[in-house]
């Protein structure tokens, strides 16, 4: 008995048919991968959220005075992982998945600090006599603490189909949540 082989129509359908297959399923194995840095980066920032938490119970009141931005750090003497690192000592927590612009490498975090203001650090200091703005500030902070970030993507990593420059934040609760990118209205936060 002789055994059939494969024609070559049926071979270019077959090879047709696979080929359909591996073109639906590249794009869903995308959208998993950049789903999988979206949950890192919210993991880190809840990680850095804790560390938030543990410098408050040490500092009660008081605000790390560190560079808000990569890179500006000369600003300040210091930096906001610097200011907390008794509170989140591994530095691999600084660094978002998808930082495509490298500021980890260059900076050593890819995420930027809002509260900086120059304010004393009492870390460093041993200071506990706060300023009025610092109070101010922590007042602000302690009556919405789900509306304030203080740490976030110092770009737009995780872009959204609503708003393609969102960043994800970690709030001074230590919730993590989308901002719009100007943070001129923080109604726009998006859970």
């Amino acid at each position: 008995m002789r055994r059939r082989a494969f024609t070559l129509i049926e071979l270019l359908v077959v090879i047709a048919i696979m080929s359909l297959l591996v073109g639906t399923l590249f794009p869903s194995l995308s959208k998993a991968r950049d789903y999988a840095k979206l949950v890192m980066c919210r993991t880190n920032l809840k990680g850095i959220g804790l560390g938030w938490k543990m410098y408050n119970d040490e500092y009660p009141g008081a605000l790390p005075s560190a560079a808000s931005l990569p890179g500006v750090a000369d600003q300040v003497p210091r930096t906001i992982m610097e200011c907390m690192s008794a509170q989140v000592p591994e530095p691999k927590i600084w660094q978002c998945p998808n930082d495509d612009v490298q500021y980890f490498e260059q900076y050593g975090t890819s995420y930027e600090y809002y509260c900086g203001l120059g304010l004393p650090d009492p870390s460093t200091s041993g200071k506990q006599a706060y300023t009025e703005m610092e109070k101010t500030i922590w007042t602000i902070l302690e009556e919405e603490p789900s509306r304030w970030p203080i740490v976030g993507d110092a770009e737009g990593f995780h872009p959204t189909a609503a708003d393609p420059m969102a960043r994800q934040c970690m709030m001074h609760d230590g919730s993590v949540n989308y901002v719009a990118e100007d943070f001129d209205n923080y109604d726009s936060i998006k859970g």
